[in-house]
């Protein structure tokens, strides 16, 4: 009879402790979702930020980042707001040029904005005569959406606001595509999709191909815990809360069918969205494609530690798709 105790209380403890591991598995693939799709970040994650992105490190472009992107939501901008495919009100800031030479659609990152994702470059933009569309990214800032989707629907999404910027200014201007983090994910999602005859080019800096690889590196790599067994879980909740799996949207797909040219640009100390994944998308590419790597600079920091060589790509990029052919040097 001692036995069938022992046994018994040993079963109870086991089932018990099984069920305990169950629960806290259930906890962080939870938690874990909740930080990638959820309009409201979760306060605990907010506590592992660095973590998340793999730098433990202090920032030392934070203050000037900062300042910059203070001023930029300074400006009186014009305030525009349409609807997405699906009903989701988004809205954006039109910063127009007196004599613009062409357009941007400028697309901003995960958890992040317009002002502090685009604060290097503004200033550059305008003086260079562009009119700049700088939406705020679904689920995120003023647009509505209780969820960001890494890129399976912010790609559509953007060609909205193409097709917006199109009928605002016309088709005469070349327009570009840019985008920075999710928001280069969200460009290269776009340029499988109808987009206006003046979409000229896409900028994509420092972009991943699908949700379930950035979330796979950020997991196993910067946060150390596995994602193989939480994926099965992961995927239902992702399910639940966008209607498809965390691999059914890929850059890799949607850049086979691409038929616009794309600098891909990319910082060599990204410990965020590993530089592999530039590689991967540049390779996808079947349109014509540049790429420019910048040597010490961590996750969407290039146009901040290497400005000269990143403008000097962009004023390349304009200039070689601007000017026709027989003119070329």
């Amino acid at each position: 009879m001692n036995k069938i105790k022992k046994a018994a209380v040993a079963a109870c403890v086991a089932s018990g402790a099984y069920l305990a591991y169950k629960a806290a598995d259930e906890i962080v693939a939870r938690l874990l979702i909740s930080d990638a799709l959820d309009r409201e970040e979760p306060r605990v994650m907010k506590k592992f930020k660095n973590a998340v992105k793999g730098d433990m490190r202090p920032d030392p472009l934070g203050e000037r980042m900062r300042e910059e992107s203070e001023r930029l939501g300074a400006l009186e901008l014009e305030t525009v707001r349409i609807k997405a495919a699906d009903g989701t009100p988004l809205v954006a800031k039109y910063r127009p040029a007196p004599d613009a030479k062409r357009l941007i659609v400028a697309m901003h990152g995960w958890r992040t904005n317009w002002t502090r994702d685009f604060g290097a470059l503004a200033d550059f933009w305008y003086e260079n005569d562009c009119s700049v569309l700088y939406p705020s990214q679904r689920g995120q800032g003023e647009s509505g959406g209780d969820y960001m989707s890494f890129g399976a629907f912010e790609g559509s999404d953007c060609a909205r606001w193409a097709d917006w910027l199109a009928e605002r200014a016309g088709v005469d201007l070349p327009m570009y595509l840019c985008g920075v983090s999710m928001g280069a994910t969200t460009v290269m999602m776009a340029s499988a999709l109808t987009l206006p005859e003046n979409v000229r080019g896409i900028v994509a800096d420092c972009g991943f191909t699908c949700a379930k690889d950035i979330w796979k590196h950020v997991v196993e790599k910067n946060l150390r815990i596995s994602y193989a067994k939480r994926e099965k879980r992961v995927n239902a909740l992702c399910r639940r809360r966008l209607g498809c799996d965390a691999d059914k949207h890929s850059t890799l797909d949607a850049l086979a069918a691409n038929k616009i040219p794309i600098l891909f640009i990319h910082g060599a100390s990204d410990t965020f969205v590993p530089i592999e994944m530039t590689y991967r998308n540049y390779l996808a590419c079947r349109a014509p494609r540049r790429l420019l790597v910048v040597p010490g600079a961590s996750h969407a920091r290039s146009s901040w530690v290497d400005p000269t060589a990143y403008r000097d790509a962009l004023e390349r990029f304009w200039s070689d798709l601007e000017t026709p052919s027989e003119n070329r040097p």
